[in-house]
């Protein structure tokens, strides 16, 4: 191996770092997260028009690049990451509204600790719950019922 050459610890890391790289770039497509390729296209771009302007004057151009080339690259970054910007401002979810006295009214449901009574009866049939509520009942209720333990998500109705 001569001085010039890579060590095989730095061929490793790089390696690794391309591949986390590669499947960064993936996730970002099959999540078809659109803001974060624009992004990334243009701060593409923007590398190609200044770190390694020179290289690609001298491989594509030899030494003599089109008049209106840069430019154009420049235009393109630019308009990525207006493009990206349009993506985020239209994808932002829309910041929730204060609630009403008609939300607050529909509410009643939700007691916390204060107990339930026969005129939150309209509540209870508007949740739907009387299918659920019959076969608890049923299921308590019955003979060779002995033990039970109810679980359910929590705010799904089980201290209701």
């Amino acid at each position: 191996m001569t001085s010039d050459s890579p060590s095989p610890a730095l061929i490793q890391q790089t390696t690794e770092t391309a591949a986390r790289f590669i499947q960064w770039v993936a996730t970002l497509i099959r999540q078809r997260n659109w803001f974060m390729l624009l992004v990334l296209l243009g701060v593409g771009l923007a590398l190609l028009g200044s770190v390694f302007r020179e290289w690609i004057n001298q491989q594509f151009f030899g030494g003599a690049t089109p008049a209106g080339f840069w430019p154009s690259i420049w235009t393109a970054v630019v308009l990525m990451f207006a493009g990206a910007l349009a993506v985020a401002i239209a994808t932002l979810p829309k910041p929730a509204a204060a609630p009403t006295a008609a939300d607050l009214v529909e509410r009643k449901a939700i007691k916390a600790l204060r107990p339930f009574g026969r005129q939150d009866a309209e509540v209870f049939s508007q949740l739907q719950r009387q299918a659920s509520l019959r076969d608890s009942y049923a299921a308590v209720t019955a003979d060779r019922y002995r033990f039970g333990i109810l679980m359910g998500a929590s705010g799904c109705g089980k201290t209701s």
